[in-house]
């Protein structure tokens, strides 16, 4: 919370417009209501975190929800609460489908918002870091370049750009050559039935914006493989279609 009470407003807000709200999905870390009301009531700044198991609050009362919404499954309460210090939070409770789980989240994020989407905003955060590291791996940059700041942004710029280079790569073989990883869509399919059914042995059901969410974030490695090799070898682009083909009905 230090380092980002440190930053200037312009940069935390990125370069949204005048008008426009900026989100911040943080860890627990970043918990610190004073600054949170100062960063929305003057910035247009609003956070969104996890509850901190030392936290005590009083309840000052409730949100009203749809809880026929296929979006707020799992959503047990939606409360408004006080911090001690005369200032008002809101707090979600949620039931992880898969586990069980019961967790809360914490935000200045005002009831427009619908609770389900709240809670499903933090998982998609961990969605993105999970995804970034794998996609770290598979392109071997687990390494720094350097130590400065201007380094590691450009590494990661770098990155995603190498990384939507080869997005666009691949929805192009999809749509021209017909050629698709089936193993991995049916990878992906059985993983949805298993969250189903987890989600049943607890009660609980799949929120409709999980269901729509579990889109494929990463290319496979077979792809990266594929890719790494036919950059360097010297082959027709027909026989390296063809190459990547066998590739995906053997492995």
């Amino acid at each position: 919370m230090g380092v980002l009470k440190k930053i200037e407003v312009e940069e935390l807000r990125q370069g949204a417009q005048k008008g426009e709200r900026v989100l911040y999905v943080w860890d627990r870390a970043a918990v610190d209501f004073s600054q949170w009301d100062k960063w929305k009531q003057v910035s247009g700044i609003y956070m969104l975190s996890r509850v901190k198991k030392n936290h005590s609050f009083q309840k000052c009362g409730h949100h009203k929800f749809d809880r026929e919404d296929g979006v707020n499954a799992g959503v047990i309460t939606d409360e408004q609460v006080g911090d001690g210090a005369g200032r008002l939070i809101r707090r979600v409770t949620y039931k992880i489908p898969e586990t069980g789980e019961v967790i809360q989240f914490i935000t200045t994020l005002g009831i427009i918002v619908p609770p389900g989407v709240i809670a499903q905003l933090y998982f998609m955060r961990w969605r993105i870091e999970k995804s970034f590291d794998g996609l770290k791996n598979k392109l071997y940059e687990q390494k720094a370049w350097a130590k400065s700041n201007t380094a590691k942004t450009m590494q990661a710029e770098f990155t995603i750009l190498a990384y939507n280079l080869a997005k666009l790569l691949n929805a192009k073989i999809e749509s021209d050559g017909d050629i698709k990883d089936e193993r991995n869509i049916e990878k992906r399919e059985n993983r949805l039935t298993k969250l189903k059914q987890k989600a049943q042995s607890y009660h609980c059901e799949v929120p409709s914006i999980r269901k729509r969410d579990l889109v494929p974030s990463q290319l496979s490695v077979k792809f990266y493989r594929w890719l790494r090799v036919h950059s360097y070898k010297d082959s027709s682009w027909r026989e390296s279609l063809r190459q990547l083909k066998r590739i995906y009905a053997c492995f």
